[in-house]
């Protein structure tokens, strides 16, 4: 009896310093970054196809240098939707947020709104906020003429992972109920594309 004890000490020891170390290595984030070393390895593996009549517009640097300081006027908003129209996407997806209304003057609103009445496939983009600490999460919504206009509304609400990069999504979000679609598949929606899911 005296030589079994022993035995389970060491082995309650070694299930200890096993548990300990997992905990270790899982909070140290080392096996994370591992994984996502990994999974960025067999994403580049995959054959990706990319098609040129789904279209995204969203702000870069180089368009904030081209055009100028942030807002732009909605009256831009809607030649560029007329312009893209006219090459006959099956979608255009506004990457960016409208929540108010264009300031001192509304008519480029009335404009973006029936450039996007006239094209018929846009989706416009909603988004979670947090205004201050403490507060409740909202909704970022278009204002309600554009979203009216709109064919969908998507959410882009895009996890970040440890090393700054977005690997993953929630399919779909929103406040109280996963209401709203992802962009990109409010954008499959209105061109009525199945998604592949792998």
């Amino acid at each position: 009896m005296a030589a079994v004890l022993p035995v389970r000490v060491t082995g309650l020891v070694l299930i200890a310093l096993v548990v300990l170390s997992s905990y270790a290595l899982v909070n140290s984030h080392v096996l994370q970054r591992f994984d996502l070393l990994i999974y960025d390895y067999l994403v580049n593996w995959q054959q990706n196809k990319t098609t040129s009549d789904i279209v995204v517009v969203a702000i870069d640097d180089e368009s904030l240098q081209r055009l100028g300081r942030w807002p732009w006027s909605r009256e831009r908003h809607a030649r560029l939707l007329d312009r893209l129209t006219a090459a006959q996407p099956r979608v255009v997806g506004f990457d960016v947020l409208f929540a108010e209304p264009e300031q001192p003057d509304t008519r480029g609103d009335s404009l973006f709104a029936e450039a996007i009445r006239r094209n018929g496939r846009t989706v416009l983009a909603v988004a979670p906020s947090n205004p201050s600490p403490g507060e409740p999460i909202a909704e970022v919504l278009p204002t309600p003429v554009l979203a009216a206009s709109a064919a969908g509304l998507g959410h882009v609400d895009i996890e970040i992972d440890i090393d700054g990069l977005s690997r993953s999504f929630f399919e779909y979000a929103g406040l109280g109920d996963a209401h709203w679609p992802t962009l990109a598949l409010a954008m499959l929606n209105v061109a009525q594309q199945t998604p592949q899911i792998e």
